[in-house]
């Protein structure tokens, strides 16, 4: 199965996809947020080298409360409709270009069980 399928078939499948593919972007955002480089500091000023470092650790992890805090409101609202989040990486084919990842199925642990019985053919 198509990995951009996995939703196909059940209820608010739209709504599924939306904060699946957000699931997505916020762990590829997290993926490309770099940790601070220790930088070669321009002269003998220590406290110039110190305040760079500081300020590149400072825009790292403000990036990473961001995306924890989008990560959790997804989760949130995903919760709210009773569902949970499951890693169907290993058993989808990937088709969703201009993404590293694949998406997770948002469901009821019975849904996610259905949807592995469409997968395997049982």
């Amino acid at each position: 199965m198509k990995n951009s399928e996995i939703h196909k078939g059940f209820e608010k499948k739209e709504i599924r996809d939306f904060l699946s593919l957000s699931l997505l972007k916020l762990m590829e955002e997290q993926i490309d947020n770099a940790k601070p480089n220790i930088i070669t500091p321009r002269n003998d000023d220590t406290y110039e080298y110190s305040i760079e470092f500081v300020k590149r650790g400072i825009e790292y992890h403000s990036n990473l409360l961001q995306i924890y805090k989008n990560i959790q409101a997804i989760i949130q609202i995903a919760k709210m409709n009773g569902w949970e989040e499951f890693d169907v990486s290993d058993i989808t084919a990937k088709d969703i270009v201009n993404h590293k990842l694949r998406m997770n199925f948002i469901g009821t642990n019975d849904e996610y069980n259905f949807l592995l019985t469409k997968i395997n053919g049982v």
